[in-house]
C-alpha cells in the first residue's frame, strides 16, 4: 500500500470516527457536512469524494460496524472451525460491537429519526444486521453440508442464535437501564447461547 493510499485510508477512518461521535451526540438531522469538516479538518470535497454526502457517510459508519462484527467469519481459520468454537468467536464479536456505546447511540438515531428520514431504517438493516445474519447463515449452511449440524433453515437459525444473547440486553441498552456488558458477562452469555443452540442443532451434542 502506497503512502498516499495509506493516508487516504487513515483520513477516511478519521472521518468515520468523528462523524459517528457527532451523529450520536447531535442526531442525524443535527449533523451537517460542514460540522464534520470542522471536526476532522480537510474540505467538504473530501466527504463527497469518499462517501457521496451525509447519507453515504452514515451508511459507511454502519457498514464499518458490520465489518467489525463479520471479521471472525472473514478469517479463514475461524470460518473452518467447528461450530462451538466458531459460534463462540462470532457471538463475542457481535456483543462487543453491537452493544457498544457508539452502536447503541447510532441505533437510537435510526429509531428516533425514522419518521422524518424513513430511509435510515432500511439503510441500517441493509448495511448492518442483514449482512451479518446472511454471513452467519452461510457458515451454518456449510456446517450442515459437512454433517456437523442438523438440516435446518439457516436464516432462521442464524437469527435465533443471535437473538438468544442479544435481544433483551440490546433493549435494555437502548432504554439506558444497563451499561455495556464487560468481557466476563459477554463470555458467560455467549457460552450459554452456544450451548443451547448446539443442543438443538448439533449432530453430535
Amino acid at each position: 500500500m502506497g503512502v498516499s493510499t495509506t493516508r487516504s485510508a487513515e483520513k477516511k477512518k478519521a472521518i468515520l470516527n468523528a462523524a459517528a461521535d457527532l451523529f450520536v451526540e447531535r442526531g442525524y438531522d443535527g449533523v451537517s457536512v460542514d460540522a464534520i469538516v470542522k471536526e476532522v479538518g480537510g474540505s467538504k470535497a473530501n466527504i463527497y469524494n469518499y462517501f457521496g454526502g451525509k447519507q453515504g457517510l452514515f451508511r459507511a459508519i454502519v457498514e464499518d460496524m458490520s465489518q467489525q462484527i463479520l471479521s471472525p467469519l472473514a478469517d479463514a481459520e475461524i470460518g473452518n472451525l467447528p461450530p462451538r468454537e466458531a459460534l463462540t468467536a462470532i457471538g463475542k464479536q457481535v456483543m462487543s460491537v453491537v452493544l457498544s456505546d457508539r452502536a447503541i447511540g447510532l441505533l437510537r438515531i435510526v429509531i428516533a429519526e425514522n419518521r422524518q428520514f424513513p430511509e435510515l431504517g432500511s439503510l441500517f438493516l441493509k448495511s448492518g444486521p442483514q449482512p451479518c445474519h446472511q454471513c452467519l447463515a452461510q457458515y451454518l449452511e456449510k456446517q450442515q453440508q459437512l454433517g456437523t449440524l442438523k438440516p435446518c433453515d439457516s436464516q432462521q437459525a442464524a437469527m435465533q442464535f443471535i437473538g438468544m444473547f442479544l435481544g433483551s440486553i440490546q433493549m435494555q441498552r437502548l432504554l439506558g437501564t444497563m451499561s455495556a456488558p464487560d468481557q466476563q458477562q459477554i463470555e458467560t452469555l455467549v457460552d450459554s447461547a452456544v450451548t443451547t443452540f448446539l443442543e438443538g442443532y448439533s449432530c453430535s451434542e
